[in-house]
């Protein structure tokens, strides 16, 4: 056999192979390297691979790449079968030999240099802090002229690791490192960013570019970067800076002062113009991302900033340069933190010190904090002025993407972060103003109210000019600000008597054109939106109106949505929501939009028809399911045109999946709102679920499932169609349903199933074919491999049954579901009874979640009260003749669930009653081992009730059967709902379940000492003869 150094030799010929076309030399080349990892030198041989100039660019960089998941898999701890460690002194050599060949290769290609600084970077990560000459060797690199740029670009990649670190004292050293490391570069940055100020005054006199000039620029531009990431890793405490980061600020002033300015005298310098930019940009972002991480920290360097950024914005205009309009976002960015900046306000809190902190160190001091504030309050008349009528105005661009595309223009306002271009970083920190400065900008923006009132509207309906597109325009973001503020500024203006009646009658009604073309002015457009935009958000306002001016609002709203232009036509509908659901209470918002609910929906379903994008169809076709779902049944004359509508878009979206499952749940709220009244549209429905329930249109099963069920349980009844429909498809659902993994429709399946049964009351409709049907789907249980999807469909199962057993006949319902009742008893008992059943749903391994524990004991308890011959058949049967053997382990199990786990403030404490449902059936079976737990359970819940009757607090054994007590009051309250037929029942069952358990006079007692007369008189009329 060859020598593992032999093997080595041939890395180099290895890795050429890998490069091949031919797929079976490069596997094997692949291969032969995958095994040569192990060998003692391989690390160290791939770096050699690098370092040579003698072996190919491409050779170098297949070595790198190889180098680099060579270490992921040695340092990044692996596992597996395969995996084979190497030993410390491995790792060390390769740490060092990639310093040694980082520090001393006089020239490295940029893409294998990159991989090399990623495998530094990974090893750091893993190896910190007991990598202690990183830094040093770093900062070696960067003192030498030739290799300065190649250190400092590898330390940007260790401090991009190192930011991961999760160990407090890890981050400490980290932070430590930093500080060391800032001391060196502040200097070498001073020293950079001073020549290349130099290198600007002497091409600005020359009109040449200096020599050197792209070197400097360079080097400046990466100090900058570093120094960013020093600031901020080398915070040790988030409330102080060290005396090394303090000196930072004085010089980073300047150079913003400098630098910016510097940029516009080099525009016909396309190289140099680009660097001077990128400089720029990464010296406001220090200022951003330490306001971001460190506020307390950077509280005494923020005031002199102040100053210079408020220039900025004052002085910062649209243009094409989208680098130049960062600038100015990341301006407002910084400002947006100081305005959200707890520790700046008139009189500040101290801040709250970690108990691990040192306290000598905090740099709290409540004067400068207040000194910023009032620094920044004189300027937020002139902020405000410059960020509304300057910076949030819409450009011509926007005019633009509107009139190109307006619903891309519509979704693009809501989906733009706030710091991604300049008009919404300046809507964002008007927010941020408003929000954490209301007293002190309140007053500024009710004075632009009342200067707006006193204006003349616009002539909007003439030849647009550039004079008057630009106050248009000024107008525009006028009232948008205004309404961001409406709810801000309510008690400011009426403080100041403002009243949008006299606004909307002297100004906005006059502003509103009846021109509704889409080729009309742009200008008369524009107001359009903006001002049913505002009278939405004015909203609360509106609706304290008179009637009549009310009225008047709403049918221009109305009016505007028969506007051409889409994007105008999408604003009225919002803002015709927003005046629907902040009505104050439901019959005002019935009385208003009831009548006018049909040119509502007939609007919104056009507006969904002519639009093309199938998020603005699904935005719409929400606005008319909401209108359904408010309206109710007073939607009803709008019936036959929204059927009408739902045909010719079901028609057009024949490719847009999304959109006809979103028609489908619009007609699920429909059928909903119509009640039973939906009957007039049954064969419409009939029709569009058969469609739906094809084989190819799979996409759309739970939806049309949905609206089935749907359908079903709001009609009064059922002609033969809707019968023929589930004969048709309902097997071939339920089956698809459990057998593929991925599917959602077996709730669906179920509740169908459940609609059918109680509409179908007095027969049994869960019997033969659908009871058999469904005891075959449930014993696929087994076949289900996922734990989760097996969780989720026994919960499905367990809700099903418990309603379908409130119609079916005791004794059909366990003909049909023994086996699974069965499967029940076996999940639910003991784990060293569990292993003995065969019938388990639930593997023992993985546990029994609480949640499917509660929903198995509630159907028991329903089966062990209304079965229980039944029942004690199914338990002979279980345990072959001896039934104690199983009753015993199960009621263990049963009281320790739900009188021992469960916490008293529970969502499941209503499954708690269910212990009392088995008591009722221990007590008629007689069984003497439990006669004891009997009697004590009841004799400890009669005594909670005395106590809590008399007022003396229960000790903590008590409470929880105190809980129990009020929650039979619960339980009769809700036995009162006369709309939960299937819930009234089984309150009922299990009020009488107490009633046998407790015994009826004690029980009897125990109401009239607790419930008033009218509670009572429910109880009587509940159980009739049997109380």
């Amino acid at each position: 056999r060859a020598s593992p150094m032999a093997h080595l030799e041939a890395v180099d010929k290895l890795l050429s192979q890998t490069l091949l076309d031919d797929n079976v030399a490069r596997t094997r080349a692949e291969e032969a390297l995958r095994e040569m990892g192990s060998v003692p030198g391989f690390l160290s041989r791939l770096i050699e691979s690098c370092s040579s100039e003698k072996v190919p660019e491409s050779v170098r960089l297949a070595a790198a790449i190889m180098l680099k998941n060579r270490v992921k898999s040695l340092f990044i701890s692996a596992r597996g079968p395969n995996h084979k460690p190497q030993s410390s002194a491995e790792k060390e050599r390769a740490k060092m030999g990639l310093l040694i060949f980082l520090s001393e290769a006089p020239r490295i290609p940029k893409q294998v240099e990159a991989q090399l600084r990623d495998v530094v970077g990974v090893i750091a990560r893993v190896e910190w802090p007991n990598w202690k000459d990183l830094f040093k060797a770093i900062g070696k690199m960067i003192q030498r002229e030739g290799t300065a740029f190649r250190g400092l670009s590898l330390l940007l990649v260790v401090l991009d690791h190192l930011g991961s670190l999760r160990v407090l004292e890890h981050r400490i050293l980290r932070a430590n490192a930093c500080q060391a490391m800032l001391k060196d570069l502040d200097k070498m940055w001073s020293q950079y960013s001073e020549g290349l100020v130099v290198k600007l005054q002497e091409w600005k006199k020359s009109g040449v570019e200096p020599k050197s000039f792209a070197r400097v620029a360079d080097m400046t531009l990466v100090l900058t970067r570093c120094v960013n990431e020093l600031m901020v890793s080398g915070t040790v405490q988030p409330y102080a800076f060290s005396n090394a980061q303090a000196e930072v600020f004085p010089k980073l002033l300047h150079m913003l002062e400098v630098f910016p300015g510097a940029r516009s005298k080099l525009r016909n310098f396309p190289s140099a113009f680009s660097k001077i930019t990128e400089i720029s940009l990464a010296l406001i972002k220090i200022m951003c991302e330490l306001i971001e991480k460190h506020n307390l920290a950077i509280l005494p360097f923020t005031r002199p900033f102040l100053p210079f950024v408020l220039g900025v914005l004052k002085n910062s205009k649209f243009d094409d340069e989208a680098v130049f309009e960062e600038f100015s976002v990341n301006c407002i960015r910084f400002l947006s933190e100081v305005a959200k900046n707890p520790y700046i306000k008139p009189k500040p809190m101290p801040p709250r010190i970690p108990y691990h902190a040192d306290k000598s160190k905090i740099n709290f001091d409540s004067k400068i904090s207040t000194a910023t504030y009032w620094a920044l309050n004189g300027k937020f008349k002139d902020l405000i002025e410059n960020l509304v009528l300057k910076l949030m105005p819409m450009t011509r661009s926007d005019i633009d993407d509107w009139e190109t595309d307006p619903e891309q223009f519509f979704h693009k306002g809501h989906r733009l972060h706030k710091y991604e271009r300049l008009r919404p970083a300046a809507e964002g920190l008007f927010w941020d103003l408003i929000k954490h400065h209301r007293e002190a900008v309140g007053g500024f923006i009710v004075q632009m109210l009342e200067h707006t009132i006193k204006q003349r509207p616009l002539p909007l309906d003439v030849q647009v000019n550039p004079d008057l597109l630009r106050e248009v325009l000024r107008k525009d973001a006028l009232y948008y600000a205004l309404g961001q503020a409406s709810c801000e500024i309510h008690d400011g203006l009426k403080n100041s008597g403002f009243s949008i009646a006299t606004w909307y009658n002297n100004i906005l009604s006059h502003e509103l054109s009846t021109n509704l073309s889409a080729k009309a002015p742009i200008t008369t457009r524009i107001i359009q939106r903006r001002i049913v935009w505002l009278l939405g958000e004015f909203a609360p306002q509106v609706h304290e109106l008179k009637p009549d001016l009310k009225s008047n609002i709403y049918s221009c709203i109305l009016r505007i949505l028969a506007s051409e232009d889409i994007l105008v036509r999408l604003t009225a509908l919002a803002s015709l929501r927003d005046l629907i659901s902040t009505a104050p209470t439901p019959d005002i918002r019935i009385r208003d939009f009831a009548r006018s609910s049909d040119q509502i929906l007939k609007f919104t379903f056009k507006t969904a028809y002519d639009s093309k994008a199938a998020h603005t169809k699904k935005q719409t076709l929400a606005m008319a399911d909401y209108v359904f779902r408010e309206m109710g049944a007073h939607i009803l004359p709008a019936v036959p045109g929204v059927l009408s509508s739902v045909q010719d878009l079901w028609k057009q979206t024949a490719e847009q999946n999304v959109v006809r499952t979103d028609i489908l749940y619009t007609l699920k709220s429909l059928v909903k709102a119509a009640g039973s009244e939906s009957h007039r549209f049954h064969s419409f429905l009939l029709d569009l679920i058969s469609n739906c329930l094809t084989p190819d249109q799979e996409h759309l099963h739970e939806a049309a499932i949905e609206l089935w069920r749907v359908a079903i349980a709001n009609a009064s009844e059922l002609s033969e169609k809707w019968y023929s429909l589930f004969q048709a498809y309902w097997h071939k659902a339920l089956v698809d349903a459990f057998e593929d993994p991925q599917s959602t429709t077996v709730e669906g399946c179920l509740g169908l199933v459940k609609s059918y049964a109680l509409i179908t009351r007095p027969r049994n409709f869960v019997q033969g074919p659908v009871a058999e049907a469904l005891s075959k789907a449930f014993s696929r249980l087994s076949n289900t491999q996922s734990f989760h999807r097996k969780i989720r469909l026994i919960l499905a199962i367990d809700s099903f049954l418990l309603d379908v057993a409130l119609v079916m006949s005791p004794k059909d319902f366990m003909n049909s579901f023994h086996l699974y009742v069965t499967g029940v008893i076996s999940d639910v008992m003991p784990k060293s009874e569990e292993k003995k059943q065969s019938s388990s749903m639930i593997p023992t391994r993985q546990g029994l979640p609480q949640i499917v524990l509660e929903n198995h004991f509630h159907l028991l308890a329903h089966l062990f009260c209304s079965a229980q011959d039944l029942m004690w058949e199914l338990l002979e049967r279980i345990s072959k003749n001896e039934p104690l053997k199983v009753l015993e382990p199960l009621a263990k199990s049963w009281f320790q669930a739900f009188f021992q786990t469960i916490q008293p403030r529970s969502k499941f404490d209503l499954c708690k009653l269910n212990a009392l449902a088995f008591l009722s059936f221990l007590r008629v079976k007689d069984t003497s081992f439990l006669n004891n737990t009997v009697k004590s359970v009841l004799s400890a819940a009669t005594a909670v009730a005395r106590r809590e009757i008399s007022g003396k607090e229960p000790d903590d054994g008590e409470k929880e059967l105190g809980e129990l007590e009020r929650k039979r009051l619960t339980l009769i309250r809700a036995s009162r709902d006369p709309c939960r037929v299937s819930m009234r029942e089984r309150v009922s069952s299990e009020l009488e379940a107490m009633m046998k358990a407790q015994g009826q006079l004690q029980f009897r007692k125990w109401l009239q000492q607790n419930v008033d007369a009218k509670t009572m008189n429910e109880v009587i009329k509940l159980f009739g003869q049997k109380f």
